[in-house]
């Protein structure tokens, strides 16, 4: 009976440490050799994310380049075609892309003043947006500027442009 008993305990015994070497195995596999938990390997990782945002922003930079051009080229289509609308839809939507770009806001003021010609309702947006355009062209840009300019001067803002930006909008609007 002693030695079943005996058998009985060495069975469980093996069991365990079976178990405890199968536990420990593993154990190792998914804990001691995760990244997550090696701090070098922490690191190379958080680099690597740093790399991936400045190749996202690469990539992203590029594509909106890509529809900026398109957009461009679309409008001038649209306005060459004289259809005002769709050029200005196109040339508000580049602006939108590069705020700072003198090019699509010339175009943009172009077809509002088109646009104002047909109907009274676009006058006033295509004026507010001439008043910015003239703030974002630089002086040493003399074409831009010129062009600019003798467009304001053809709606008769001169003074509005010389304004602050709350009184030129309540003098636009």
């Amino acid at each position: 009976m002693q030695f079943r008993q005996n058998k009985r305990y060495i069975k469980l015994t093996s069991f365990l440490i079976i178990g405890f070497l199968v536990l420990l195995f593993f154990f190792r596999k998914m804990v001691v050799n995760n990244p997550v938990f090696n701090l070098v390997s922490n690191e190379k990782q958080v680099s690597s994310w740093e790399q991936y945002l400045s190749n996202k922003e690469k990539m992203n930079l590029k594509k909106m380049k890509q529809s900026y051009a398109e957009l461009m080229n679309m409008g001038k289509s649209y306005a060459d075609d004289n259809q005002w609308i769709l050029a200005r839809e196109h040339f508000f939507l580049a602006k939108t892309l590069f705020p700072d770009r003198i090019g699509p806001r010339k175009h943009l003021c172009y077809s509002y003043l088109m646009l104002c010609q047909e109907d009274w309702r676009y006058c006033d947006r295509g004026r507010k947006e001439l008043y910015y355009a003239m703030k974002y062209v630089q002086p040493t840009d003399k074409i831009s500027y010129e062009y600019l300019y003798h467009l304001v001067e053809l709606v008769e803002m001169e003074e509005i442009v010389e304004m602050e930006e709350g009184d030129a909008l309540a003098a636009i609007f």
